[in-house]
């Protein structure tokens, strides 16, 4: 096969045969192809889409390129969950407690942040001692054991997406769905989950800033699920403001334990409840909603949390106690007007949190899990003179002032009091 006749044939919209797919993948994968050729590849599928049969194709290709997890008990459901990432998205906390108290099985492999939005993985090593670099052996172990695991994504899960991806950040392609919805499914199919639920953020702080956009990845990913034999379902959520109050590393570990605690905050609790509904009804469980509200109001799901991060090595104690919060700088920054919020820019918001430390920079960077923003108003409170609004948090002083003025942007006031949007935009079964 010639890879110059494989990009021509893209370059002139004719559709790729599953061959040529494959030879592209693993050739690329195997450094046999240069980033130049595999660079106009990308730019033409960017440029002139994909059909389904070669976003399926591709998407198998990218899974097929490295080991998948194969567990030993094949008697029980696992369930997998992806966001598309935001701003204060911490759902997966909530999520994982709420399915596998009910005996659903969750592995669950996080990122890091990438831009302005927060990573889990990186939220969870905020806990002094937690491990989430596992063997596969010891995944499945702890697995079993709690009925959920939290690790970091591995090497050898789907190389040719990771090398994939990587050209496609420094070569203007990122934002090409076909090629959004192969990636993100390559690596939920090779963990090999018989139920998939997607939470689809659009809005200011996601990467799909419109419903429409939201909603054709959503179909297409549901799609590719559906073809591999996956039990799909979706949410279409809004991520025009934060979700919940807290945005950071240690914030919202903390805010997620609270949550499950409390029921609050509303916004946080609706979408984490959604999703784990979903979840049980995909697994066949009856009256799921009132299953999961019972979990949360029993403290069954709140334990469950507290079980999965000991079992990891995190310390409980030291998340329990006041210090795990507490950064070396905090800044409580007042409203100078009257009004209601009308508005909060959410890429804004993550951008001061990235700011003040709680993301990364630059490749290399290390991550100050104390960083982060507390929000005090949100879209439809009453703000007066003098009441909080916000609190920074950084162990950097010097940031504050920058960070303070990007936060300040964010909020716009008004006079009247806003229409509340639903965290929920669509539910897709």
């Amino acid at each position: 096969m010639n890879i110059v006749e494989i990009i021509e044939k893209k370059r002139d919209k004719k559709a790729l045969t599953k061959a040529e797919i494959n030879y592209f993948v693993k050739e690329y994968t195997k450094g046999n192809i240069p980033d130049y050729q595999a660079s106009a590849l990308l730019m033409a599928i960017y440029l002139n889409g994909l059909n389904k049969d070669e976003i399926y194709e591709l998407t198998i290709s990218m899974k097929n390129s490295g080991k998948t997890m194969n567990f030993s008990r094949q008697d029980l459901i696992f369930a997998d969950k992806h966001s598309t990432g935001g701003v204060g998205d911490k759902t997966t906390f909530l999520v994982l407690p709420l399915v596998s108290c009910c005996g659903i099985f969750m592995p669950k492999l996080s990122g890091r942040g990438l831009g302005f939005t927060g990573g889990t993985a990186d939220k969870i090593e905020s806990v002094p001692g937690f491990r989430a670099n596992l063997d596969f052996g010891e995944f499945e172990n702890l697995l079993y054991k709690n009925g959920a695991v939290l690790a970091t994504q591995t090497n050898n899960l789907t190389p040719a997406d990771k090398k994939i991806y990587a050209l496609r950040d420094v070569t203007g392609t990122v934002s090409s769905l076909p090629l959004i919805a192969s990636s993100i499914m390559s690596k939920k199919l090779a963990i090999n989950s018989n139920i998939i639920c997607l939470d689809i953020k659009c809005g200011s702080g996601a990467f799909m800033k419109t419903f429409k956009e939201a909603e054709e990845l959503a179909n297409l990913m549901i799609e590719i699920g559906n073809s591999a034999n996956r039990k799909m379902c979706a949410v279409i959520s809004d991520m025009s403001q934060p979700l919940g109050n807290a945005v950071g590393n240690s914030l919202e570990v903390y805010e997620a334990l609270s949550a499950l605690k409390t029921g609050k905050p509303y916004d946080l609790i609706k979408l984490s409840k959604t999703i784990a509904e979903l979840i049980l009804k995909k697994a066949g469980i009856e009256n799921a909603g009132e299953i999961v509200l019972e979990k949360l109001r029993n403290g069954e799901a709140y334990q469950k949390l507290c079980d999965i991060i000991s079992s990891q090595g995190g310390d409980m104690d030291a998340v329990l106690s006041r210090d795990f919060k507490r950064a070396k700088f905090q800044k409580v920054i007042y409203s100078k007007q009257k009004g209601y919020i009308e508005s909060i820019n959410c890429e804004l918001i993550g951008k001061a949190s990235l700011y003040l430390g709680a993301g990364r920079m630059k490749l290399g960077d290390e991550i100050d899990h104390k960083a982060g923003i507390y929000l005090y108003k949100k879209v439809g409170d009453f703000a007066d003179v003098d009441d909080k609004l916000f609190e920074l948090y950084t162990s950097s002083e010097e940031r504050l002032i920058e960070a303070e003025k990007m936060a300040l942007k964010a909020y716009k006031f008004s006079s009247k009091m806003p229409e509340k949007r639903d965290v929920i935009l669509k539910i897709i079964e």
